[in-house]
This record gives structure tokens, C-alpha cells and sequence, in this order.
């Protein structure tokens, strides 16, 4: 198996490693998977890259000889013209990005003759969903915190997801509402980091979410805190600022019960004791048939950059766990 789309580690968790994976391109130079699975599955390292950026080279390609190459729609047409055999495209423009992500997990498992898994554990995760839903009306309506994500850091820019960005059904599942839906007029959508602070007090955000860049740009909640013109922004002034869990892409199964249970409990703060450590526990064993590490789940939950936020400490381990 040759990788042109960034799913090279969906596919070596439902198929429990990376001996059938000759090479996968990477997109960016930062060359890290998550935290999660530079954990669990380390050997992912140790897996060639065969190229840098958006397509794969047709000559590196023809030269592996892979018995299938999976790319996504936009990857395949040079491919095709070279007549690349055994091409497994996979789209990204589904109905809602949660659709999107078990389809690409259904076909990976079937790519890896893991078919039940995948289903089992896209049962699961439906199981989840039902679950979370429950938590949300036992917690109450209200006013839904309205919501911004904030992509990069200081060093090449920043800017907004945009109004159809792959994390916005995340939020609202959670019972955030996304400014970058209701105020999309408002909001500069690009990757050039064109955004600045004038926009972002113009949308006022409850809660602000800070992700990494594909750069590896990024920003911690205390580098906000700590400037004075940030403290005008309400999610700043109210210490609601929060770095994204550290989890795996295009593996919803595995990420999104991690992500939901997290995104609930910062938005909800009063909803009880928050269940998002063993959410993790009780993920990572049913996904990879073992336990995770204390000092893992701190590492995923971001905990050291999370702790000055409102309401931190009770993600925190608990005292006297190895």
C-alpha cells in the first residue's frame, strides 16, 4: 500500500500495524502524527516518505510497485494518465464531514480486510453519538456559547476556519454555535494568515479553540492571556481559551468520541464531572485492545498548555495514578 491522501495511519489502525504500507506522501514538513500515536503505534515512523506536499510523483509512483495507492479525487488524474494500477480514490466532499469520515473509514477497512472491525467500531461510535446527545438535553439548552476556531500561531499568521471547516459540525455537536456559520461575512477563510485582531473582536467569541497549523504554527492559551490588547476579546477576558485535544485525522471512530465528549464538557462547564480521561481510556482500549498511560491522556487533553483556562483542573489526572 502507497499513500498519496494523509491516510496512511487510518488505515495501519484497522489493520493493527505497517507491515503492508510501502510509503506515504507527506503534506507538510513537520512530519508528526499525534500524540495519540506516536504512543500506540510508534512503527508509524518508521514508515518512508516518498515525497513532500499535494501529489504524488507518477516515476516514484511506478517505481515502488504497490499492489494499491490511495489518493484523494484530486491526487489521481496524473496517476491515471500514467495508468498507475490498483488506484483507491477517496472523496472529501460528502454531505457533512462526519458522513465523509466514515466513508473513508468503511473503505479503508475494506482496503485492509478489516471489514467487521471498522463496522464494529463505527457501532460504537454511533452508540456515542447517542449518547452524547442524552448528555446534551440533561444538560439544558440555553444560550449555545458561540464559538471560534483559531488556526496557527505568531510566527507565519493565524486565521479563522471558515464556514465549512471539517470541525464546525464538531462544535455544534457539542452544543457550541460557530461563528464562522452565522457571521460568515465577517470571517477571512484562508491559509495565508490574513486574519488579525480587529476581526476577531468584531466577533467576539465566548470560546476560542486554537488549533495547529499544517506549518506547525501554533499558539498556547497563555501566549492570548498574556497580551494586553487580547483582553478586550470576551473568550480571553474570561480565560476560555483552549488548545484542541491531540488526536488522529480521518478517523472518526477513534477521534470523535475522544473530541466530543472534550468539546461538551469546556462548553457546557457545569454539566457534572467530566468523563473525557476515561472517554479516552475506555477508546484507546476498545480501538488498539490496550491501555493508554496517565501521563498519555495528559498529553492528548494538552493539559500543561490548558491549565490557566477556566475549568482545567478537572481534566487533570488524579493524584497517586502512575
Amino acid at each position: 500500500m502507497l499513500f498519496g491522501a494523509t491516510v496512511a495511519p487510518t488505515y495501519a489502525i484497522l489493520d493493527r500495524g505497517i507491515e503492508h504500507i510501502v510509503g506515504r506522501l507527506r503534506f507538510n514538513a513537520t512530519g508528526r502524527d499525534s500524540v495519540m500515536l506516536a504512543s500506540l503505534l510508534p512503527e508509524l515512523a518508521q514508515v518512508p516518505a516518498i515525497g513532500l506536499g499535494q501529489q504524488l510523483d507518477p516515476e516514484v509512483v511506478m517505481a515502488s510497485r504497490p499492489d494499491a495507492v490511495v489518493v484523494w479525487t484530486s491526487q489521481s488524474a496524473a496517476l491515471r494518465r500514467v495508468g498507475v494500477p490498483g488506484l483507491v480514490e477517496l472523496g472529501l466532499g460528502g454531505r457533512s464531514s462526519t458522513e465523509t469520515g466514515l466513508a473513508i473509514w468503511a473503505t479503508l477497512g475494506q482496503v485492509a480486510g478489516a471489514r467487521s472491525r471498522a463496522e464494529a467500531l463505527t457501532a460504537r461510535y454511533l452508540a456515542y453519538r447517542q449518547s452524547l446527545q442524552q448528555q446534551r438535553s440533561a444538560a439544558g439548552e440555553g444560550r449555545a456559547p458561540r464559538v471560534l476556531l483559531l488556526v496557527g500561531g505568531q510566527g507565519r499568521g493565524y486565521w479563522l476556519g471558515g464556514s465549512r471547516h471539517l470541525l464546525n459540525e464538531r462544535f455544534e455537536a457539542a452544543g457550541g454555535q460557530v461563528i464562522q456559520r452565522t457571521q460568515a461575512r465577517n470571517v477571512t477563510s484562508s491559509a495565508n494568515g490574513a486574519s488579525n485582531l480587529e476581526q476577531i473582536l468584531l466577533l467576539d467569541p465566548d470560546v476560542v479553540f486554537l488549533e495547529t497549523s499544517g506549518t506547525g504554527d501554533m499558539m498556547v492559551p497563555a501566549d492570548l492571556y498574556a497580551k494586553p490588547e487580547w483582553r478586550a476579546v470576551r473568550a480571553v477576558r474570561e480565560r476560555r481559551v483552549y488548545k484542541m485535544p491531540d488526536v488522529p485525522g480521518f478517523a472518526t471512530p477513534l477521534e470523535d468520541p475522544i473530541r466530543l465528549q472534550w468539546l461538551f464538557e469546556i462548553l457546557h462547564p457545569n454539566a457534572g464531572p467530566s468523563t473525557s480521561r476515561q472517554q479516552i481510556r475506555e477508546t484507546v482500549r476498545a480501538v488498539f485492545d490496550r491501555d493508554i498511560q496517565e501521563a498519555d491522556v495528559d498529553r492528548i487533553l494538552i493539559v500543561s498548555d490548558n491549565q490557566p483556562s477556566l475549568g482545567y483542573p478537572r481534566f487533570e489526572q488524579p493524584k497517586g495514578l502512575p
